[in-house]
């Protein structure tokens, strides 16, 4: 997320919405600044995720998937 405020506000945004969630710093592989990153349950569809980023005009780095050993961007709104 763009801010440690925009992250606060998707933790605050998904926890009514009974999504488990918990607050961590970014990855450095994400970006090199210092900031937080919400981590989802793996259950959380894209679509629903994406709907709650744009809906609430949050500005994020990317929506990332992790894999073993591996972080593939599946969704941007921001310019880098």
């Amino acid at each position: 997320l763009k801010s440690t405020h925009h992250a606060m506000m998707l933790e605050h945004i998904i926890k009514d919405q009974n999504i488990k969630s918990i607050t961590i710093p970014t990855p450095r592989a994400v970006t090199s600044s210092c900031g937080m990153s919400v981590k989802l349950q793996a259950e959380v569809k894209l679509h629903t995720l994406v709907e709650i980023v744009e809906k609430n005009k949050l500005q994020v780095v990317g929506i990332f998937e992790v894999g073993y050993n591996s972080l593939e961007r599946i969704y941007t709104n921001m310019e880098e």
